[in-house]
């Protein structure tokens, strides 16, 4: 035997009795590209802009009272707006020429409050995350949240295009979307994905920007569940109907994060909300434990995002609630500490 042989051994020896947590951090799966690379050992939050459901709201929202708000968040590296009225699949915060003319004018606006929001971010150095609500107009998981008739009207248009109505939540909304935002877009956050088809969903998302970070939400648990078209973890906590955010058992999700910040494929990432609801409901967290929270995250290479509320919840107006920026503040120079030493 020469002495490559022997080295080729050697080496294959070596790495057994060294152990897989060598290579425990970063392993990727292949098919997602390592898309959320960027997000690794980072943070950010998120608001619900209001959508169509809210209409007068949504023309007198002010996009800058926002932004001279949340601009002293520097350490955060993203920023989930909704293009969806959160999780009611339909209503819209931007337009759509489709839905306007062959569903309803009632479920999108006139005004790109997602597009304008969306500019001033980016112009502020955060990348953003669409969230998006997967049922869309099928209405399959709220059927009774939405407008009369506009279940009924979507699916005759769906058919009309010869698509199933998930087909065309894909085909006719998010690649449109998708397409119209481009690189905008740094990431996706699909909600409930069970009820749309998550292969289609994934390649509409990812028509406009092919390095767009998606994930979707295939079931709350601090486990961190995911699938193989995600490149980061939906991160959903225990249900709130069960536990409240801060919990104890939702720490499962960051000791995960802290063994191995990639799960399954997926970049671990944490999403709880900062009140007892998503976007509305009294401070859940003492600011300690959010801090304590974030850091142990960021520090393992994982992410996590913080949904807030918005200071008047009732109308869904701008800027973020007090008590939790005041948490946000906290949690940024923590970061910024970590980051330092």
């Amino acid at each position: 035997m020469n002495k490559q042989y022997w080295l080729i051994i050697l080496v294959m020896v070596s790495a057994s009795f060294m152990g897989s947590n060598v290579f425990a951090k970063n392993t990727k799966n292949v098919n997602t590209q390592n898309r959320a690379s960027w997000m690794e050992g980072q943070w950010g939050f998120r608001f619900n802009l209001p959508g169509m459901k809210h209409p007068e709201t949504l023309a007198d929202f002010d996009v800058q009272t926002m932004i001279n708000q949340i601009k002293i968040l520097d350490t955060a590296k993203w920023v989930q707006i909704n293009i969806t009225q959160g999780a009611n699949g339909s209503f819209f915060t931007s337009p759509h020429d489709s839905l306007a003319k062959h569903v309803s004018q009632d479920i999108v606006p006139n005004r790109d409050l997602f597009g304008e929001m969306l500019d001033a971010l980016i112009a502020e150095g955060y990348k953003v995350h669409v969230y998006f609500a997967t049922e869309g107009p099928t209405m399959s998981k709220h059927p009774d949240k939405a407008l009369p008739g506009v279940i009924g009207k979507w699916k005759k248009y769906a058919k009309s295009l010869k698509m199933t109505p998930n087909q065309a939540v894909a085909e006719i909304i998010v690649k449109k979307y998708s397409l119209r935002y481009g690189k905008k877009i740094s990431g996706w956050w699909f909600d409930h994905a069970k009820y749309g088809d998550i292969t289609l969903l994934a390649k509409a998302a990812l028509a406009g920007n092919p390095q767009a970070a998606l994930t979707f939400n295939v079931g709350a648990s601090p486990k961190l569940l995911t699938c193989p078209e995600s490149d980061f973890t939906s991160g959903h906590p225990t249900p709130m109907k069960k536990q409240p955010p801060s919990w104890k058992g939702n720490e499962v999700a960051i000791k995960l994060i802290e063994k191995n910040n990639y799960i399954d494929g997926s970049l671990g990432h944490f999403f709880p909300p900062l009140q007892i609801k998503w976007t509305q409901g009294e401070p859940a967290f003492k600011t300690k434990q959010a801090v304590d929270w974030t850091t142990r995250i960021v520090r393992a290479g994982g992410a996590i995002t913080w949904a807030v509320a918005l200071a008047d919840t009732n109308q869904q107006d701008a800027p973020l609630a007090s008590v939790q920026f005041e948490q946000l503040k906290a949690i940024n120079e923590a970061v910024r500490q970590l980051k330092k030493n």
